[in-house]
């Protein structure tokens, strides 16, 4: 980014050319971004992930299908504005994609002016080779759609560059999302955004803007209610996952429960770091907090209660049975392939019994036998 000065104690650059004591001094930051014609190879990609202090793993190779999907569906020939040509995947197997380019053609019928689509051109992409079948005729249309699907099979856009670098910073800075596309971020957790901006410098074709906001502005209002509502909806997730615990016939995972109570710890520290940067009391929210976290963990007690219980039960049973008793249900429990496979190697010679309850009896009264 041009013109830009360093303005935030977390080093984040405001995008103005000229910036103030008071801006400087900002209780927050707003970040929203653009891109247009972002193009950047994979291992571009993972780099500049990298740069950003982000794990460059996971950056995926791009799948050439779902490239080629994508690109199919953009394609288009027009002419003064008019639609003349368009791609679709006719169909598709485990081994090959079939394209057809269709042209488009408007023509009265009833007296009622409607579109058709006619085939003019079939290309065909291998799933197993990685590569083209066939590239068509080879005519203007043609070698556009191949060009295009190439392209996007080599290239990834400012999607992904948003997906694995943007949205991970502002996850990790603790950003709440102020309207679409624009979101909100303090300057005490603002680190990690700024690693991102600054490894984004480097890729002109995208364009990450942060904009300081101070006290008395007009923002106030929107901010608290904005962060509010940022935790509060997270809150709602976590009532939805604990309720889902209430019946639940197995065992809550402890590791389960371990990242739902460190959810709660990192909801209160949240809320307190907005209340502190936005000079706004969130007490309710706080509040709400610690009443969902104690309800957790009487479900939480309540699953581990009615666990034990069953296990006691389960034990209990096992314990009232003979050795004869649980070796009869062992077997019976088997499939029955290999129920057969037990008589044959243990009953050789009987006549095989009908009834399942017989040949289960027939094969332990073998196996006490040997014994």
């Amino acid at each position: 980014m041009n013109n830009s000065t360093k303005t935030t104690a977390a080093e984040l650059e405001t995008t103005h050319e000229t910036v103030t004591d008071q801006i400087a001094n900002g209780m927050a930051s707003l970040v929203w971004w653009n891109f247009k014609g972002t193009a950047l190879e994979t291992d571009e990609l993972r780099s500049v992930v990298a740069a950003a202090g982000m794990d460059p793993d996971g950056v995926p190779a791009i799948d050439p299908v779902a490239a080629l999907t994508k690109a199919v569906s953009k394609f288009s020939i027009t002419e003064g504005g008019k639609q003349l040509m368009e791609a679709v995947i006719t169909s598709q197997s485990s081994e090959e994609v079939h394209i057809d380019i269709l042209i488009r053609e408007q023509k009265r019928q009833n007296g009622r002016l409607r579109t058709f689509k006619t085939p003019f051109d079939r290309l065909v992409w291998s799933k197993v080779n990685n590569d083209w079948t066939s590239k068509g005729l080879g005519d203007a249309a043609a070698t556009k759609l191949v060009e295009q699907v190439e392209y996007r099979q080599k290239y990834h856009d400012g999607n992904d560059v948003r997906a694995h670098v943007v949205i991970p910073a502002l996850r990790e800075s603790k950003a709440f999302q102020m309207t679409r596309g624009m979101y909100v971020v303090v300057r005490e957790a603002a680190e990690p955004l700024v690693k991102a901006q600054k490894a984004l410098k480097h890729v002109e074709s995208f364009q990450l803007h942060v904009g300081t906001v101070t006290a008395n502005m007009g923002f106030d209002g929107a901010l608290a209610s904005n962060a509010e509502q940022h935790v509060r909806d997270e809150l709602e997730e976590l009532q939805q996952q604990i309720d889902g615990w209430r019946d639940m016939a197995s065992r809550v995972r402890s590791d389960t429960i371990e990242h739902v109570l460190a959810r709660f710890n990192d909801l209160r520290d949240r809320a307190l770091m907005y209340s502190n940067a936005l000079s706004v009391t969130l007490n309710d929210v706080a509040d709400d907090i610690a009443a969902m976290e104690q309800i957790a963990n009487e479900v939480i007690d309540g699953n581990r209660a009615a666990a034990d219980k069953r296990d006691g039960e389960k034990n209990a049973q096992k314990a009232g049975k003979t050795v004869a008793e649980r070796r009869r249900e062992a077997i019976a429990s088997m499939p029955d392939s290999q129920i057969d496979q037990l008589f044959a190697g243990l009953c050789a010679g009987q006549e095989k019994p009908e009834d399942k309850a017989e040949l289960v009896e027939a094969i332990a009264v073998a196996m006490e036998s040997r014994n």
